[in-house]
């Protein structure tokens, strides 16, 4: 199959433009005949030129089509005669522009693993006991300062992360960015949170919003905005009044002082809090995560409260069920298909998102003193961090079985300032 690259686009408007030039002397020709010719007149012309223009719209769409599917680089070549640097540029046509934008993208990330920052020296230890440089780790993207205070002791407590996608109206530019949304990250002294809202809506991430709360926050979790509920026998007015109440995002924030606050995140809002309430005798709120309507928030005292939606759409500030796993906190919560991991100490607890009851424990370790602090899910696993030492333990989803403990010392000493 042929496939006609911008090069032969551009040839053929140059030679519609040059048609519709001559066609213009043509009819000045026209214009200054004595007799009347059945096809050779004004009309006749003026037929001409409007054809060739509207070709040559067709064509100028044609070659910005074309320019979604065609990359342009500048390579290095040969240094001239005097010693200096000379470049050649080439030019590749993709067939789709999904084609341009994946190669663009891999670009970018070989650009990246070239940079200093991600020359990290990420080790795995073969069967032979032999390290070897892995081929694939992370990569450093950038970093920006998110503290807007000059306090030294403010420090990163946790984070969310609002994937709202970018508006239809931007530049095309900006949608080659590496994401969209917000990300809120929380700050915290010994007695008091700062909140930095994070904008990714450009290709240079931003801090847009900063502002202070009364009590150091330990945990976030996002709350996307609901659907609309279609139900026939509902009244407009209720309908109304959910939607404006509840069909936003939210970012949630679980604080030490035994409070959990709503705010508002989504484009163009600023500090906007929904919601202001306190947990059952004011128990410090340690991990949050929501599924299916139901708001679940691990306390210190080893309970989970969870909340349910009132018909206005706003939060019942009393939990509907309080779940007791223990004495020590619920640090972790993972949302995991239809059920609820929590974290009590070095127990894992999985709790029914339906039911709102525990269907099954384990010990995620066996030594004395070892508390989970954070848990992940990768396919059918679930990688558990503790409060001490440097060794992730690996879980699998359905049979809850151990299968690997990863030590991750020496990458992460290699990835500290002057390491």
């Amino acid at each position: 199959k042929l496939y006609m690259g911008p090069g032969q686009l551009y040839h053929d408007l140059q030679n519609l433009l040059h048609d519709l030039n001559v066609l213009g002397q043509i009819s000045q020709l026209i214009s200054s005949l004595k007799g009347n010719y059945q096809n050779l007149n004004q009309s006749v012309a003026h037929d001409w030129t409007s054809g060739l223009q509207k070709l040559i719209l067709k064509k100028e769409d044609e070659i910005r089509a074309a320019d979604r599917c065609r990359i342009q680089l500048q390579l290095p070549g040969k240094q001239d005669k005097s010693g200096r640097p000379t470049f050649f540029t080439a030019v590749f046509n993709t067939f789709t522009p999904a084609i341009k934008q994946s190669w663009i993208n891999n670009l970018q990330m070989a650009k990246l693993a070239l940079a200093e920052d991600n020359l990290l020296g990420w080790f795995c230890i073969e069967d032979d006991g032999n390290q070897i440089k892995k081929e694939k780790h992370p990569l450093l993207v950038r970093h920006m300062p998110v503290m807007m205070a000059k306090q030294q002791e403010f420090k990163i407590e946790c984070a969310a992360y609002n994937p709202e996608p970018y508006l239809a109206g931007e530049t095309e530019s900006d949608s080659c960015a590496v994401e969209h949304g917000f990300l809120w990250i929380g700050s915290c002294t010994n007695q008091m949170g700062q909140i930095a809202i994070v904008s990714f809506q450009s290709s240079s991430p931003k801090v847009i919003e900063c502002f202070n709360v009364e009590s150091r926050i330990l945990c976030m979790v996002y709350i996307p905005e609901e659907e609309k509920l279609k139900e026939q026998n509902k009244a407009p007015d209720s309908e109304s009044v959910l939607a404006k109440t509840s069909n936003v995002p939210t970012i949630c924030l679980g604080m030490e002082e035994g409070s959990i606050s709503m705010y508002k995140s989504c484009q163009g809002s600023k500090k906007v809090r929904l919601q202001h309430f306190f947990t059952p005798e004011k128990s410090t709120v340690m991990s949050l995560t929501y599924r299916s309507q139901y708001l679940f928030a691990g306390l210190v005292n080893g309970n989970i409260s969870i909340y349910t939606k009132a018909e206005d759409g706003t939060w019942n500030t009393e939990p509907q069920k309080i779940v007791k796993l223990g004495v020590l906190p619920v640090r972790s919560l993972l949302v995991m298909e239809e059920t609820i991991w929590a974290a009590c100490g070095g127990q894992i607890f999985i709790i029914s998102t339906v039911t709102h009851s525990i269907e099954n424990h384990f010990e995620a370790h066996q030594e004395e003193g070892m508390v989970i602090s954070h848990m992940a899910v990768a396919g059918v696993g679930v990688w558990i961090a503790f409060t001490s030492g440097s060794t992730l333990r690996l879980f699998h989803t359905e049979t809850l079985k151990h299968l690997q403990d990863v030590n991750i010392a020496t990458p992460v000493h290699n990835m500290l300032p002057g390491s």
